[in-house]
């Protein structure tokens, strides 16, 4: 088959569904790893300086490294996020005229504070985006479905969470098989022009095939008498161990010292 669209989506399903479970940060009880995330999210985005971005970004990159993920499975995510990145730092450069020139093109200048802005932007979006990714890679749809129920939500509710990321494969190979049938029948699905428009094409048999998986499954967990009971049991549970309260100590303590840092970078 041609690349394109279809090798897109397979390339981000396989990146949210391939679960990471040969490190310790993997094996780690989820509610240190939702810790971790809200933690670093808030930090992330109430940074006082661009180096304080900057070690953010750097943190999330290790972390990521260090619970077994390849740094090249991220590469198109990466590529996508550096092509975007560059036109919303172009664009502040031109717009937010504070600071010196930095560069001509054309008529358009580029100013040192609009441009450090945008860069400032593009790491907390691309550092916020990869803490989310950090988390659905070690994260199994078990371990998701098991947080929700405790956070008080409703099982009802919460096994959703893991049927959503369970049918994510489906999704890709539904995707995958739609546009070869209709490339089959002759309809070109090669350029960019010709995806967009036969982007109908594609997405309405998308549609009533997800439609009709979801009435199937619906259908299967009533006749199982899902909802026949208010609560259910799992084959696992959430327990903390003795290194899952050493990660939430570390991850604690390493809170405490960037909460520090900000509160005297504050009062400077």
């Amino acid at each position: 088959m041609k690349k394109g669209f279809p090798n897109l989506v397979s390339l981000a399903m396989q990146l949210l569904v391939s679960y990471s479970r040969d490190s310790a940060i993997s094996r780690l009880d989820p509610r240190v790893k939702i810790l971790w995330l809200i933690g670093n999210a808030i930090f992330t985005v109430w940074g006082l300086s661009p180096g304080l971005v900057a070690w953010n970004f750097f943190v999330v990159l290790f972390t990521i490294r260090l619970a077994g993920i390849s740094l090249r499975n991220l590469l198109p995510f990466l590529k996508i996020m550096a092509v975007i990145g560059i036109q919303l730092i172009l664009l502040q450069g031109l717009l937010r005229t504070q600071g010196s020139p930095v560069f001509h093109l054309g008529p358009a200048t580029f100013y040192s504070e609009g441009l450090l802005l945008g860069a400032m932007g593009v790491l907390t979006l691309t550092s916020l985006s990869l803490l989310f990714l950090q988390f659905i890679m070690c994260t199994t749809p078990e371990e998701m479905t098991l947080l929700m129920i405790n956070c008080r939500l409703p099982a009802s509710s919460a096994v959703l969470v893991g049927l959503a990321f369970r049918f994510l494969p489906l999704l890709e190979r539904d995707l995958r098989e739609i546009h070869e049938s209709q490339e089959s029948r002759g309809i070109a699905l090669t350029t960019t022009w010709q995806k967009a428009k036969g982007i109908v094409t594609v997405i309405l048999p998308l549609i009533l095939r997800t439609l009709r998986r979801t009435h199937e499954v619906s259908l299967t967990m009533e006749l199982k008498g899902f909802r026949l009971h208010d609560t259910r049991t799992f084959l696992e549970d959430l327990s903390f161990r003795r290194t899952d309260r050493l990660a939430a100590a570390a991850i604690g303590a390493y809170f405490a010292v960037v909460t520090a840092v900000l509160i005297l970078m504050s009062s400077l």
